[in-house]
């Protein structure tokens, strides 16, 4: 299960607040009627300026930008970057009555999870693949951080890059033709951008006694320890 919760400004306070209103939500439309869930909360920074003038160019690269527009209060203006709020996980529906469709639009009906497209994704596990590889894959991806490299994604999860970055040098809307210093990334995160992750990522971290408190698990409690994570696994 994926959810896109919101997009704030490139912001410390911004993004716990966020997180912490996505997790209430959570707890308010699953911990009932037999469901579980286990994810991890991910913070994504976007340029969105990168990727309107890669739209206002005619390249195919607007799916996402069209989405996150969508989830930006009126109040906030224009944001030329932004974080991107979300979670990832597992959800666990064996002893419930509710199938994925009828969890998809419980999850659907929320306010803030109604405002764009793409926003709820509710998929089954593969069926080739045991279940133990499933979760071992699911795994490695909910837990990648969301600018896995320290770069800037041009889709959703891990899209592929060639397009965007031909993209940018083709056109010409890298960072030098707007008189910034010559750089050999255009899609690498500036270091402000990565100080404020990673001051994120420490506080969401430190909200657990070890560490893990970007662990959100749907059932007794809100964050869950890697003790109570290991007794699920």
């Amino acid at each position: 299960m994926t959810i896109l919760h919101s997009v704030v400004p490139v912001d410390e306070k911004r993004a716990i607040d966020a997180v912490t209103e996505m997790e209430k939500e959570l707890h308010r439309l699953l911990a009932s009627d037999g469901l579980r869930f286990l994810g991890a909360v991910e913070v994504e920074v976007v340029s969105l300026d990168l990727m309107r003038r890669i739209k206002a160019s005619k390249d195919n690269q607007s799916r996402k930008l069209t989405v996150l527009e969508r989830l930006i209060d009126s109040g906030q203006g224009i944001l030329d970057k932004c974080l991107l709020i979300h979670i990832h996980g597992v959800m666990d529906h064996g002893n419930s009555a509710l199938g994925d469709d009828e969890i998809r639009d419980r999850l659907q009906q929320s306010p803030f999870w109604s405002r764009s497209g793409y926003q709820v994704e509710v998929k089954s596990f593969f069926a080739k693949n045991s279940t133990t590889k499933n979760l071992a894959n699911i795994a490695a991806y909910i837990t990648k951080g969301g600018n896995e490299t320290l770069r800037y994604n041009p889709g959703f999860g891990r899209d592929p890059v060639d397009q965007l970055e031909a993209s940018i040098w083709r056109k010409g809307l890298g960072r030098k033709e707007y008189g910034a210093d010559t750089v050999t990334d255009e899609r690498a995160l500036s270091f402000a951008e990565i100080a404020t992750l990673d001051q994120i990522w420490q506080t969401l971290m430190g909200r657990a006694p070890d560490g893990r408190g970007y662990l959100v698990s749907i059932e007794e409690v809100s964050v869950v320890s890697s003790r109570q994570y290991d007794k699920t696994r």
